[in-house]
């Protein structure tokens, strides 16, 4: 077998250790878009539960005369406030409190919860929003 020492190219050890810090590289890319997705998901989530406890806050602070303001829990809703035959994954929850008879203001607190699966655990983990709010009596 003749060597010749002129010859040019890549031994097969330098072909393992790029492959390696190429597959390396890969698998931290796939990692990072794996992340991404779901991090994207949380954020949808929490966007459409706060808006949702806005729009029935705005309903409770304007849309309601003061007397009807009441406690009440909605079944599952959809991120725009509907529900269809499976239901969505959105449960509201308002309670009203009089804290002042004086004054005749009420508190206002509205709750909008949802579960969503861990992918470590397995499991559920029920998230919330929670906004407040004060309305006095009209005039």
């Amino acid at each position: 077998m003749d060597i010749n020492i002129g010859q040019k190219g890549f031994s097969l050890l330098e072909v393992m250790i790029a492959l390696s810090l190429l597959a390396v590289g890969l698998l931290s890319i796939i990692i990072m878009v794996q992340y991404s997705i779901i991090s994207n998901a949380k954020g949808r989530n929490m966007t459409e539960a706060t808006v949702l406890a806005q729009s029935h806050l705005e309903v409770n602070v304007g849309g309601t005369a003061y007397n009807n303001l009441k406690n009440y829990t909605t079944s599952r809703l959809n991120a725009d406030g509907s529900t269809n035959v499976t239901g969505g994954r959105y449960k509201v929850f308002c309670k009203v409190t009089s804290i002042s008879t004086t004054l005749d203001v009420k508190k206002i607190d509205i709750a909008v919860k949802w579960k969503a699966s861990e992918k470590n655990g397995g499991g559920f983990i029920t998230h919330t929003v929670q906004i407040n709010s004060l309305r006095a009596r009209d005039n």
